[in-house]
């Protein structure tokens, strides 16, 4: 009997082998000469590769026991034709790699039975348009063409491939050198109809549902039949094909989202008419990138998948912008619902003194008619609805530690505020000048007098010449009415451009996922990953330039020691040198020399080397220095440069300092010579264990690196939403995406607006030639030319106040009719959901009524003065008086858009503690009084709350708001609701601060999201 187990000595060192031998058959049970044995070592992941002799023989000694211990390993067979295409599927001992006991441990015969192939050959990338990266793992599986189950036998056929996750069920291939087997191809069993069934794993950033990691699967056929080859046959498939068919499938999902989200919107009162335009132009594209896809385009060309990729991500693009929108719409419409009583109660009193005479008719119509008006404008602006299903939440302070919640039901506080708004404007109108009456002089009658009968006199001559003045009301109304309905000024969102010059002479793009107003690097949020780093390469990248750098922290990130002396470093900096170097010339500022190669170098700040003592060829020892202080050994590093001080004011090719930041007091302030290292960026990336060291730029070189490639490459990162920095000929062109102002329509209302002025200024030249003895009658009472003039003109604002209204009221009523016929009678207008378009309207109908009488007036008045005085309002007081209107005098509550697990709740306030912290002692904006509270209500709830107060200051003057962060959690629940109060410390301050100090807590509290992931997994 032959022993299969020898003892060997190599150097002194003893080890034990052992053999792993065997037959390939067929599944006739004949030999299968020259196929492929690969035998995997387990325990060093090193393999042998030997082949079978004519017979199907094979035999293979491997180490069993060493110095290391006992090795386990694993067998794969395989067999390929002469044109290096699978014949037979690969077959693997055992078929759960994953089960220790099953592999291979001791000397063993293993018999491997091959199953007839053919194999299919996948080229191209697999992307899907709702992600920035590539896929982080994906499998190619072969299932049944019936039931779609994947396949399996006795035999241990693989039935696996592409890069699936550790532990996938049915791996295993993907454990075999590239060298060895392709991972691009897939193996099928002959004259058996399979599909491939696609499974990968995308961070998934959805328009309309949160970002999250996301599995996408679908089948491959062959033309829409299953693959059937004969054994040996092969075919060679596009995976951008099936990838962008996919994708197209997920933007026809965000379609349909966003259209119940449309029909959602109008069912409040919302008209959705630009918005259905953009989403159009979404299923546009959408549409041409199928018609360049199987089966209307059998065979596309490299042209065609590069048209239909770009077509994806625009359209992608605009759907973020649209959600965007959709979003700023309902914010608008809630925070502009409050002035809208005002408005129309201010209407409401016009109208009535104008219909009535009497004072007490007008006070009693008014109240008759406002009802009417409230109920209208209920049914008519979307924000009014908004306001009714919106509760308001007050805290009244019982003592320091407790407060009393105040829950008022939107629809009461609604009416409050209508009720508010007539009262206060008839107080205005009628009350108020009975109350207040300036001085009066001897001999000089009052200017309120003078208005108040130029008014009256001009009031009386509309209603006494009724049927040209309907004429001319109609025409001003028609106007107010097309304005509002059929024309659209509105903020949007999409891809913006800022150019300057520059002395940068390399040619390339800059990205970052930083704001595009923003330098430092806010939290981990901002890095890249490396599936989006090489989804570049298929916009044309030719290679990166990296860096690496960290988090602005307060504390240490590593630890440098030495002979009894150590250093804090807070600034961490990776680059790849050679690529640097024709960037930003870093190797001008290192004494010594950082290569590529350098794995285990280190370059130091000047005064970092001074203080452990060492220079170029020294070592130092690395500590990773944790969250709670702890050190942790990184290893030895090689001294190979020191960073001259010029190196602190490198900027980058886009402006921003290139050094790192950190925290000092709260404020984020450059790293120095003292406290600052430089890496490969490979070991930058290892060499910290938080999650505080990231890739924070990509300098990307393109093949073409023509100006109109980089623009374009420039123009797609920032559809994806980077920013990007285009440098090219001597010019730096910043992309990215931000908040435009559109306008639409605005050409389509110059001939309703020519037709106005001309038809109110014949009616009024008519009327001049019939008043002319009643023009002479006003001067020989006493009226001098101006007065004469000022009553035409008060004539032409009546109108124009009246015929605004109604026609700002009709405007708004031709959204909902619009909306109510579907989206075939939409047009492609956005709606005016600020109330100060009503006040637009109305000076619009005003402005046009007097440009039609002031010719007339001029000319009926020309006997009595050649000249007329005319006084123009400073645009200085005319912005004044705009800033006086946007104020804030009460309480607001904001629901934040956040749960709080119990078991995060910890992290969570000592982090909001912390950010706040951090705001306090600056200067422009900061953060006071700040303190907590905990308290248990009588239900049993949880209440955890921080106060603070916010001050910010504008053209030097200071606004605070007090706020209370309220944290939430009811007996049964395992969460917090966030809850934020604020209110302005003085009553009247501008509305932006209160806005601010929103967007503040907001921010932190998305910040707080990232960083929820690397504490607690996801």
């Amino acid at each position: 009997m032959i022993s299969l187990v020898q003892l060997q000595t190599v150097e002194g060192e003893t080890y034990e082998t052992m053999q792993i031998y065997g037959r390939v058959l067929d599944m006739h049970g004949n030999p299968i000469g020259n196929a492929t044995v690969f035998i995997l070592d387990w325990t060093t992941q090193s393999y042998v590769v030997t082949s079978t002799d004519p017979d199907g023989y094979y035999n293979a000694t491997v180490v069993k026991r060493d110095i290391i211990g006992r090795h386990e390993y694993i067998v794969y067979a395989w067999h390929k034709n002469e044109l290096g295409v699978f014949d037979y599927i690969p077959s693997i001992y055992p078929q759960n790699v994953l089960d220790s006991e099953s592999r291979v441990k001791d000397s063993k015969e293993i018999v491997f039975t091959l199953t007839p192939a053919a194999t299919i050959f996948l080229t191209g990338k697999l992307f899907f348009v709702l992600s920035r990266g590539e896929a982080y793992w994906y499998t190619f599986e072969v299932v049944d063409a019936v039931n779609k189950e994947r396949l399996s036998d006795e035999r241990n056929s693989i039935y696996v491939y592409g890069d699936p996750p550790y532990g996938y069920e049915g791996g295993g291939i993907d454990y075999v050198s590239a060298e060895f087997f392709n991972k691009s191809a897939v193996v099928i069993p002959a004259d058996t109809p399979v599909y491939i069934k696609v499974r990968a794993k995308f961070y998934s950033i959805w328009v309309v549902k949160p970002s999250r990691y996301e599995i996408i699967e679908g089948l491959i056929d062959n033309n829409g039949k299953p693959f059937n080859f004969s054994q040996g046959e092969s075919a060679v498939l596009d995976l951008r094909i099936y990838s962008y068919m996919t994708s197209i499938a997920a933007m026809r999902e965000v379609i349909r989202t966003f259209e119940e989200k449309f029909v959602e919107m109008e069912a409040i009162g919302f008209f959705t008419g630009g918005e259905r335009e953009d989403l159009r132009s979404i299923s546009e594209k959408i549409s041409m990138a199928e018609k360049k896809l199987p089966p209307s385009t059998p065979n596309p060309t490299d042209e065609d998948l590069k048209v239909v990729r770009l077509l994806l991500e625009e359209s992608y693009a605009v759907s973020r912008a649209l959600e965007w929108r959709i979003n700023y719409m309902k914010s608008l419409a809630q925070s502009h619902a409050s002035f809208f009583p005002f408005f129309f109660a201010s209407f409401t009193v016009i109208f009535i003194s104008f219909i009535f005479e009497n004072e007490r008719k007008k006070i009693v119509g008014s109240l008759l008619f406002y009802p009417f008006m409230i109920v209208a404008l209920y049914l008519l602006y979307p924000g009014i609805r908004l306001m009714v299903r919106t509760d308001v939440v007050f805290h009244i302070p019982l003592s320091p530690t407790e407060s009393l919640k105040v829950v008022i039901p939107g629809l009461l506080v609604f009416l409050t505020l209508a009720i508010t708004a007539i009262a206060l404007i008839l107080s205005v109108f009628f009350l108020f000048p009975r109350i207040y009456r300036p001085p009066e002089i001897e001999g000089k009658p009052l200017l309120r007098s003078i208005v108040s009968v130029i008014f009256s006199l001009g009031k009386r001559n509309v209603k006494r010449r009724k049927y040209r003045s309907i004429l001319c009301m109609t025409n001003l109304t028609i106007l107010i009415f097309a304005f509002t309905a059929l024309t659209s000024f509105s903020n949007v969102y999409q891809v913006l451009t800022e150019s300057s010059a520059t002395s940068v002479t390399v040619n390339g793009v800059l990205i970052k996922k930083t704001p595009s107003d923003v330098v430092e690097i806010r939290g981990s949020q901002d890095f890249f990953t490396i599936p989006e780093i090489g989804a570049l390469s298929d916009y044309g990248v030719e290679d990166t330039a990296l860096k690496v750098e960290n988090i602005p922290l307060a504390t240490p990130i590593l630890m440098l020691k030495t002979s009894g002396r150590s250093a804090s470093i807070y600034g961490v900096v990776g680059v790849k040198p050679s690529l640097e170097d024709q960037v930003t010339g870093i190797s001008q500022y290192i004494t010594g020399v950082l290569n590529d190669t350098s794995e285990d170098g280190i370059v130091l700040g000047e005064n970092v080397a001074n203080k452990l003592g060492v220079g170029i060829g020294d070592t130092v020892q690395v500590y990773n220095v944790s969250t709670g202080g702890f050190e942790e050994f990184r290893g030895s590093f090689k001294v190979v440069g020191i960073l001259k001080p010029d190196f602190f004011k490198l900027q980058d090719v886009n402006g921003h300092p290139f050094a790192p930041f950190k925290l000092v007091e709260g404020e984020e302030t450059p790293t120095g010579g003292g406290d600052t290292v430089m890496f490969t960026y490979e070991t930058a990336l290892k060499i910290a264990s938080r999650n505080v060291i990231g890739i924070s730029r990509v300098f990307s070189f393109l093949k073409d690196s023509s100006q109109a490639s980089i623009a374009e490459f420039s123009r797609r990162m920032a559809l994806k939403g980077y920013v990007a920095w285009a440098i090219s000929n001597g010019r730096l062109t910043k992309y990215y995406t931000g908040v435009t102002f559109e306008v639409k329509g605005a050409t389509h209302i110059i001939v309703p607006l020519i037709i106005s002025l001309l038809n109110v200024s014949l009616v009024f030249l008519n009327i001049m030639e019939e008043r002319k003895k009643e023009i002479s009658l006003l001067s020989i009472i006493g009226l001098n030319p101006s007065h004469i003039t000022y009553v035409f003109l008060a004539e032409s604002i009546v109108m124009g106040v009246v015929s605004g209204g109604i026609g700002y009221f009709f405007g708004l009523g031709a959204y909902r009719i619009m909306s109510l016929l579907g989206p075939s009678g939409q047009i492609g207008v956005r709606e005016k959901l600020e109330w100060y378009w009503g006040v637009v309207g109305v000076l619009l109908s005003i402005l046009v009524s007097v440009l039609s009488t002031i010719h007339p007036a001029s000319k009926a008045v020309a006997a009595v003065t050649p000249s007329l005085k005319r006084i123009k309002l400073s645009e200085r007081e005319r912005k004044e008086r705009e800033k006086r209107i946007f104020k804030t005098y009460h309480a607001r509550d904001y629901t934040m858009p956040l749960k709080v697990k119990v078991r995060e709740e910890e992290f969570f306030f000592s982090y909001i503690m912390d950010r706040l912290k951090e705001m306090a002692g600056h200067y422009l904006e900061r953060i006071e009084n700040l303190r907590t509270e905990e308290t248990i209500t009588p239900d049993g709830s949880r209440v955890r709350k921080i106060y603070f107060h916010y001050t910010y200051t504008e053209d030097g003057d200071q606004y605070t708001t007090i706020n209370v962060l309220t944290a939430t959690k009811r007996p049964k629940d395992d969460y917090y609701v966030l809850t934020l109060n604020s209110k302005p410390e003085a009553a009247g301050i501008p509305e932006t601060v209160v806005d601010t100090t929103v967007s503040i807590i907001k921010d932190m509290l998305k910040d707080w999201v990232e960083r929820r992931k690397s504490l607690f997994g996801g």
